[in-house]
Order: structure tokens, then sequence, then C-alpha cells
């Protein structure tokens, strides 16, 4: 199915296109916070997110990254990163969470999310983040935005995963006939 802003319905269009990344923290018992990052929108190339923590004096920094590529694919697809920090204690802390590209290089401008956290046990904070993606996703469709389509794509299990397909391809041609 391809998917564009005037010819989808609105809540498909916003729950696959728009939908920004959220993240989930709770702490549990003995100082340890689990942490979700969900739908965080990377290239379907990519083999595994990593989260790299920094706390210190009440702030947390996450930085969001992966591996470096060695190829492009056509595709955009929503990850969810589940990571644990220890030693965090219930309070109130400052959260900046950057999306960085391969190497954990990072602007200001991958900046998605600057504010306050309040973590008290057996609660879970959730924190949704500005719309972004890790970086590469956003060159790749401002170099090709003529060239690619949207789409969903399922499976017999009814989960789907949002692409970012060629226009013209083996691959839209297989998913326009679904």
């Amino acid at each position: 199915m391809n998917l564009s802003e005037t010819d989808t319905q609105p809540d498909i269009y916003e729950t696959n296109i728009v939908k920004p990344a959220s993240l989930s923290l709770q702490l549990e018992g003995d100082g340890i916070v689990k942490g979700v990052l969900e739908d965080v929108k990377g290239n379907c190339a990519v083999r595994k997110i990593h989260v790299q923590i920094a706390n210190d004096d009440n702030k947390i920094v996450l930085v969001v990254y992966h591996d470096k590529l060695e190829a492009l694919a056509d595709c955009i697809c929503n990850y969810d990163v589940s990571f644990k920090m220890s030693r965090l204690s219930a309070g109130d802390y400052g959260l900046k969470i950057y999306f960085a590209s391969p190497g954990m290089k990072y602007t200001e401008e991958d900046l998605m999310y600057n504010g306050r956290c309040k973590l008290e046990k057996g609660h879970t904070t959730k924190i949704t983040l500005k719309q972004g993606a890790l970086p590469e996703v956003w060159g790749m469709l401002e170099q090709h935005s003529s060239r690619f389509s949207w789409c969903i794509i399922y499976n017999k299990l009814e989960w789907g995963f949002l692409c970012w397909v060629a226009k013209g391809s083996p691959l839209m041609e297989k998913y326009n006939d679904l």
C-alpha cells in the first residue's frame, strides 16, 4: 500500500508516517531504569541501534545511533529499542535525547528531546520526542523524494512496517499488487 499525505485516509497517514518516536522509562526497586524507545525511524538496512547513556548531576543524555551502513536500503522502518540505566534513584532529572549518525556524531539539530523527566518506583514515565529520524534517513528522503513512495508491508501475522520504496522497482510493483 502506498501512503500519501493527500491520498491516504488521515488516521492511517497519521499513525504510520507522522507519529514521532516515544520513550518509556520505568524505575525498578534496585535503581535500574528500563527504557524503551518506540517507533524510531531508520533505514531498513540498520541491524542494531545503540543507546549511549551519560548520567551526571541529575542530567541524563541519551545518544541513539547505529553502526555504519555498508549500503542504504530503499526503505525506512520503525524500530523499538530497549536499554537499561543503572544507579538511579527516584527524582526529577534533566533529559536530552539525540539521534546521532554512526560514530555518535550529532549536533543540536539532532536533539529530539530537551526537558525534564520524573522517575518514580513502579511508575512508567512516557515522553514524546519531536518528529525525526536517525540522520541518514532524512538525507536519503531529500535526495530521492521524487523517486520513492511510502508503503506499509504486512505479513501473514498482521504486523507491518513502514517503508520507503523506489518507484518503479520490482519491490514496489510486488507490493502494489497486495
